[in-house]
């Protein structure tokens, strides 16, 4: 018995799609430690964010473009998956996206 891909396509084309979209996701996956940031998936406001991020011991660094975006500064292993279990995304923010503010030495 063959198995059929349910949608009408060649093998090839769905294994290029997988490898971008896979390329893609690892493009936004944060770092170990550095700025990340935070997205509540239902829209509530960034503030609400920042509590759960801090007693993790992450930094706020700025607010996003939008009310559901927080820059921060952590480390991914204590974040991460607490944010994620509360429906936050987290994801690879350089500094210079969103409009966080470098540190000057």
């Amino acid at each position: 018995m063959i198995a059929r891909l349910p949608f009408r396509g060649s093998l090839p084309s769905f294994q290029i799609g997988l490898v971008l979209v896979s390329l893609l996701a690892l493009s936004f996956y944060p770092a170990e430690t550095g700025p990340m940031a935070l997205i509540a998936l239902d829209g509530r406001d960034a503030g609400m964010l920042a509590a759960p991020a801090i007693e993790r011991g992450a930094a706020l660094l700025n607010r996003g473009p939008r009310a559901n975006i927080l820059i921060v500064s952590g480390r991914r292993d204590q974040i991460f998956w607490l944010m994620l279990a509360r429906g936050v995304v987290v994801i690879a923010a350089p500094e210079d996206w969103c409009g966080a503010q470098r540190e000057r030495a």
